[in-house]
């Protein structure tokens, strides 16, 4: 009985790590600039950016109580999402510390400003 209730605690322990690693994803230019110029509507990057998005939008908001941005176009608009991050890169220094888990909240934040104009 405590050998089988050991080995339940260190395979949820596992899985648990795992997960955790899963979550803490780190996307360099390499990575995702071809998918970014070129991947289809349909192509499940596009899910990660929104989720990125939405995310940052919603923790900025848990922490600050402000959103990040405001009234961005509809998440289903690929054109568009690809336009705002491609236009906030040609404004920044590309290098391999820009990861997309900041340059999609930057720039939504950009392109989207709450209380201001968007660009």
């Amino acid at each position: 009985m405590f050998y089988g209730g050991a080995l339940l605690a260190a395979t949820s322990v596992s899985a648990y790590c795992i997960d955790v690693l899963a979550q803490q994803l780190v996307s360099p230019p390499d990575t995702y600039m071809s998918d970014l110029i070129s991947a289809p509507a349909d192509d499940d990057f596009w899910i990660y950016v929104m989720g990125l998005s939405s995310g940052a939008n919603a923790a900025w908001i848990a922490t600050t109580g402000e959103p990040l941005f405001c009234h961005p176009h509809p998440a289903t608009d690929v054109e568009q999402t690809r336009h705002v991050i491609l236009r906030f890169l040609a404004t920044i220094d590309i290098n391999e510390t820009t990861i997309l888990e900041a340059v999609v909240p930057g720039a939504f934040a950009a392109a989207y400003p709450c209380g201001g104009p968007a660009f």
